[in-house]
Parts: C-alpha cells; structure tokens; sequence
C-alpha cells in the first residue's frame, strides 16, 4: 500500500501549520489594556500602571521564548538583577509622561513587586503583568495635568483621582493617546471630560475580532465552511450573534459570569466541535435545527468571554447602551470582513472539481485541530 500522502490530507497539513504557527499565546482575550491611576494633588502627582508583559516581548517570536523570557530575568541574581531593574526604568522612563500646564513632569519610577526579595524563585506565570509605581513633586501647584503613554504599551484604562473630588474619573485612552488636561482643583461649575466616543467602542469592538479574536475568526470560518449555502450560514450567524450579544449584556451587569478557567477552554472546544461537525458534512441548502441551537449555545459561550474582557477594562457602567452598542456593532463588522475575506478567497477555489475534498474539508480539519490544542493548552 502506498504511503504518499494524499493531496487533500497534505492541504489539511498545511492548513493546520499555519494556523498553529500564527503568533500569538493561545487564549481568547491575550491584550489587556493597561491600568493606570493617577493621583494628583497640590504636591504632586504619583502614578500606579499595570502592564502586561506582552508590552516588552512582543519582538519575541513565540509565546514560549517570551516566557523563557521573563522567567530568565525573574530568576537574575544580584548584581544582574539590579542592572535589568535599571534597564527597566531607563526603557520605560520617557515612556511614561505626566505633563502638567504643558510642561513634562519627570517621573520616579519604581518597581515594588519586582523589587521584594525572593521573586527569583516565582514561576513567570505567578508575575503575569508589570506594577509600575511613579511620583513627581510639583514645585508649585499646576493648574491642570495629564498622562500620556508610549504606544509600545498599548491602551489604557485611566482612573483619575484629585483632592475635592468624591469620585474617580475614568477614560479609555487608545494605543498613544494622551488624557485630557485635568484642572487639579475641584470646580463645581467645570465641564465634565467627554466620555469615549461611540466610534471607539466601535474600534474596539472590531479589533477584537480582527487581529486580535484568533479563536472568534476560527469559529466563524467553521459556520462557513460547513458550505450550505448563504441561507444556512445567515441562520447560523443571527444565532450566533443574538447568543453572544445577549450574554455580552448579562456579563456586563453582572448577572452571568464564569471564570477564564472555565470560559476559554469552552470557547476553545466549541471550535474543534463545529469544525468537526463540518468535516462529515455534506453540502446541503440548509441547516438543521439542531446546527442552529448548537451555534446559539455556543454563542453564549463567546458572549461570555467578550464581556470577561470587557470588564477586566473596567469600562463605566454608566455607559453600558453606548458600550454595548458599539462594542457588539464592531464585532459584526468584524465578522462580515472576515466572511467576505473567506468568500473572496475561496471563490476561485470552488471552481474546482475536488473542492470539498481538496479546500474545505482540509481547511475544517486544520480548523478543529487548532481547537484542540488550543482546548488542551488552555485547561493544562
């Protein structure tokens, strides 16, 4: 018996390498904005920020060596270590800028948890993110200060915090965009800070289809390669979103929640299941019901873990209808650019005569391989 590989199991091969080859960890929801607080006082100003590692090893080539990473300077004795602390600071240094009356205030950046002794024997993962502490004395008191981050850091969820004020106010800066400048006194009278506008959670929400949703972009390419046609695909993505936007809403308000333990593993499986479902399918004009409720079921699923992560941005309560409006429309949308991308590409393909067995049932292969691993390396 021959044991040359068949065209279309070599396609599936080659599907699967790269999809599993696509940088990025294998989690649903790996970019979390950082968390900034500001405190600002006659005095001075200190400054809390909480940044993930991904911030520093992004020029890594996988996952793995950004861990080897953070566990090699983790693990750094003195004086290496000290020296790696001073490298640190002096990288993050003019990254980091509070401005007040147009003028930039010099941050003292210190690093208190990479600081304490005995870190060197912490695993990387138990130091997930980055705590930066900052402080600045005023030599006289500014009339009105704000933060900007470098766009290497990503965005930023900014609480502000000021003397004569019984609340903080909250700000979602994108990738480089400096906060308003803060009057540091209390004035009854002043404007308040103009919230997000609608085209941000729009942005947001697309971006976090494409690039950042990998495992949502998968899951959407398996309701389109089970190839039943249009009609079957638009019952099987209103499902999916009505589940996912509803879900979306009750994670938000807090009346459904699980945790990332339970939520990506989930978002995972539903991948390899669909995909697989569409590797011993045959085209067909419809959709069966049972097809229908499982998309729906799963799109509960993802809704859950969009609002996981909308939540760990602390976004305002008190513009959750915006939120969600916008965050759920650019979510579509990202949906559609992916769809019309995979229509456009397989177009030409479906000419052929092999395509079931040559393009699409390698492609739902390549598909439910990728949720496995990723169903695996979430849950160990």
């Amino acid at each position: 018996m021959s044991t040359a590989l068949r065209p279309g199991r070599l396609l599936a091969l080659a599907w699967g390498l790269c999809l599993l080859c696509v940088p990025g960890r294998p989690v649903a929801h790996p970019l979390v904005p950082a968390d900034a607080t500001l405190s600002l006082t006659d005095a001075g100003a200190d400054l809390q920020l909480t940044v993930g590692w991904h911030a520093f090893t992004a020029h890594l080539p996988d996952p793995e060596a950004a861990d080897a990473f953070l566990e090699a300077q983790l693990r750094l004795a003195e004086p290496e270590r000290t020296a790696w602390l001073e490298r640190l600071r002096a990288h993050l240094t003019p990254r980091i800028t509070v401005r007040c009356d147009g003028a930039a205030i010099p941050l003292r950046l210190t690093f208190p948890v990479l600081s304490t002794p005995g870190q060197e024997t912490l695993p990387a993962a138990s130091v997930p993110s980055l705590l930066v502490e900052g402080t600045a004395a005023f030599t006289e008191a500014p009339a009105a200060c704000g933060l900007a981050l470098d766009e290497s850091l990503g965005g930023a969820i900014l609480r502000l915090r000021r003397s004569g004020r019984f609340a903080d106010e909250i700000r979602l800066l994108g990738a480089g965009e400096p906060s308003p400048m803060y009057p540091l006194r209390a004035m009854p009278e002043a404007p308040s800070v103009p919230a997000p506008s609608f085209a941000t959670y729009v942005l947001v929400g697309f971006e976090h289809i494409v690039p950042d949703g990998l495992d949502h972009v998968l899951f959407v390419l398996a309701l389109f390669f089970l190839g039943a046609g249009l009609r079957a695909l638009a019952w099987q993505v209103t499902a999916f979103t009505l589940a996912h936007s509803a879900t979306l809403a009750a994670g938000l308000l807090g009346v459904a929640r699980l945790p990332p333990e339970i939520i990506e593993p989930a978002i995972a499986a539903s991948i390899a299941l669909v995909a697989l479902e569409d590797v011993f399918a045959r085209a067909q004009t419809d959709v069966s019901r049972r097809r229908v409720v499982v998309v729906f079921l799963f799109g509960l699923l993802h809704g859950l873990g969009f609002a996981g992560a909308l939540s760990e941005a602390g976004l305002p309560t008190d513009d959750l209808v915006r939120t969600l409006l916008g965050f759920n429309l650019g979510v579509e949308a990202g949906q559609l650019a992916v769809l019309l991308t995979a229509a456009l590409v397989t177009m030409p393909l479906r000419r052929i005569a092999g395509y079931d067995r040559l393009v699409r049932r390698p492609a739902c292969i390549a598909i439910a391989a990728t949720g496995l691993y990723w169903t695996v390396t979430r849950i160990f």
